[in-house]
């Protein structure tokens, strides 16, 4: 049996961004859909912001807006090649 918990801590509004470069932690996964991160600009921010904070990054992208079984399962297979169990940040490109 395997189990995912949804952390509990969301961060939003003005600095949201910055604060990533206070967290803790080893690594994240950045999920991203079509691309509004990348060509804003907010992507290459968020993964400097990060690996400021110490954390090796992993950018999980083309995920669609209702992701079908088999895009959450792609994003599992990589969870555990990166050996990603146990890590603890997640940041979501929100449609």
């Amino acid at each position: 049996m395997s189990r995912f918990t949804l952390p509990r801590d969301l961060y939003h509004g003005k600095g949201a961004l910055e604060a990533l470069k206070g967290l803790t932690g080893k690594r994240a996964v950045i999920c991203i859909g079509g691309g509004s991160m990348k060509r804003g600009g907010f992507l290459d921010k968020a993964i400097a912001y990060l690996q400021e904070a110490g954390m090796e990054t992993k950018v999980i992208d083309g995920i669609e807006s209702d992701p079908s079984v088999e895009t959450v399962m792609k994003g599992a297979a990589i969870w555990l090649n990166l050996s990603l169990i146990g890590s603890l940040l997640w940041v979501v490109e929100v449609p």
